[in-house]
């Protein structure tokens, strides 16, 4: 028959805190599956070094321009912060760029239970296989 590649589905992994979508993200690089694109969302106030670049609404830089970024290196919201203090770019808007390809997404809940940020994200959900981690927590947003 016909053969095609099997169907890769986004991971769409939520969780209430940053503390708690790193702790998801650093268990993720123990696993075996650590070769999987990942980005974790984050506000302009958790991720951006550059209080000029936070005011702006525009100014991206593009992953592939980024040579520190090509080795798939899985990293959470500080580590990303990091990275974007070191190499002079900001952080906010690489995670806005990352996730477009990304094979798992870490996120807060409001990001997708808010329909103005979850509209903003653009992100297709069709086929993605979505997990709220500790979703008892969801009632109390």
């Amino acid at each position: 028959g016909n053969w095609s590649p099997p169907v890769r589905h986004k991971i769409i992994y939520s969780s209430r805190t940053h503390s708690q979508l790193s702790q998801a993200v650093a268990e993720l690089a123990r696993t075996s599956y650590r070769y999987m694109r990942v980005s974790i969302l984050g506000s302009r106030d958790q991720l951006c070094v550059n209080p000029a670049v936070m005011e702006a609404n525009n100014s991206r830089e593009k992953s592939k321009e980024r040579p520190e970024l090509r080795d798939n290196e899985i990293m959470d919201i500080e580590d990303l912060h990091k990275l974007g203090k070191k190499h002079n770019f900001c952080p906010y808007y690489m995670s806005r760029e990352l996730y477009q390809s990304a094979d798992v997404i870490f996120l807060p809940y409001n990001y997708l239970l808010d329909h103005k940020i979850r509209s903003t994200l653009d992100i297709d959900f069709s086929g993605a296989v979505i997990i709220f981690d500790e979703a008892h927590n969801v009632q109390k947003l």
